[in-house]
């Protein structure tokens, strides 16, 4: 706010002592953090200080297609077009609106457009990628990744890159060139956290729980417990153990964190999100979800009482030979490993008993 008002002074106008750009990084840092309504009002204030300013018009225009005002986003769009139409950032976020819009035939060729003016754009190729994805051309999704992954495979833009075609791998049940792609990154970039989830999944869909929780617990640790997409996978996690109590309250919770933050990308103030947010926690369905999920992880060793960390959880968390694996897991897996996975719990729990 203080640096903002510094450039009002400078002899030739704001705009001569650098107020678009500081305004266009205070907006984006609260578009980042799903606050659209200041970023809206940032924004505005900077057009009405920079008219001419030609990165804030690509701003708005995102901010407006994450608030789904997508009119105004493509009016957006437009002007910013009008003053520089060899903007890269621009053509990560035009094609988005039209697709939104309903036109793939229009974000198709401005993909295009600027594959032509940035022909070694990840980012841009990246996006094209996903939404050929989308429209159900799988061979030139493929190709627009493998054409990425070849002119930038290690920078940290590589890793949206490696998440998307991997994502793309596991859809379609091929998890093993899901593995090496998210493998391959995370030793460049370990505490990726998109990455990590990704990861996740597939050691899901693959049997292999406890190698997924490590992989959550790690993504947990990179971000916040707020992360929709752990939180998510976290709850399909549990539900694929057999832990249903557990699951559900995970369900619950990541749910109600994904209306909050719709809340804030629509235009509602911080504070009514999580209002609303609070609200649904306390409420008596939340309330007896969680004093299931409580009860379960007192009587997994986990907690010792809800709230206090029992000795197991010290030791290493929870194993996956105290999980109760699902019946339909079971009836998908008939590899031997599997197998011997399974008479090893069934002995342990022999034994405990």
């Amino acid at each position: 706010r203080r640096a903002a008002d510094i450039p009002s002074s400078h002899p030739d106008g704001p705009a001569a002592g650098g107020v678009g750009i500081i305004l266009h990084s205070w907006a984006s840092a609260e578009f980042e953090r799903d606050n659209v309504r200041n970023a809206r009002i940032i924004v505005a204030e900077a057009l009405r200080r920079c008219p001419a300013d030609q990165p804030l018009y690509v701003l708005a225009g995102a901010i407006e297609l994450a608030g789904e005002n997508l009119e105004l986003a493509k009016a957006f769009c437009m002007r910013a077009y009008e003053l520089d139409r060899l903007d890269k950032q621009l053509y990560m976020v035009w094609p988005r609106v039209e697709a939104a819009m309903g036109e793939p035939d229009r974000a198709r060729v401005l993909y295009e457009r600027g594959l032509e003016y940035h022909p070694k754009n990840t980012k841009i190729m990246n996006l094209y990628a996903a939404f050929e994805a989308e429209q159900g051309d799988l061979d030139a999704a493929r190709d627009l990744h493998d054409k990425a992954l070849s002119i930038d495979p290690v920078s940290i833009t590589t890793m949206h890159n490696r998440v998307s075609w991997a994502s793309l791998e596991t859809d379609l049940g091929e998890l093993e060139e899901a593995r090496r792609l998210l493998e391959e990154g995370l030793e460049l970039h370990p505490n990726f956290t998109a990455a990590l989830v990704a990861l996740a999944k597939v050691e899901r869909l693959c049997g292999n729980f406890q190698q997924a929780r490590m992989l959550l617990e790690r993504a947990a640790r990179a971000t916040n417990q707020f992360n929709p997409a752990v939180i998510k996978e976290r709850a399909m996690l549990l539900r694929a153990m057999g832990e249903r109590d557990m699951a559900r309250s995970l369900e619950q919770h990541a749910a109600s964190v994904a209306r909050m933050q719709d809340m804030k990308r629509k235009g509602a103030w911080g504070w009514e999100a999580w209002n609303a947010f609070f609200e649904e926690a306390r409420s008596e369905k939340r309330r007896a979800l969680t004093q299931k999920a409580h009860a379960r992880k007192v009587e997994l060793g986990l907690w010792e009482r809800p709230g206090k960390p029992g000795p197991k959880a010290k030791r290493q968390g929870l194993h996956q030979q105290e999980w109760q694996a699902p019946r339909q897991q079971q009836q998908r897996q008939q590899a031997p490993v599997a197998m011997a996975s399974q008479q090893e719990m069934q002995a342990e729990q022999q034994q405990q008993q």
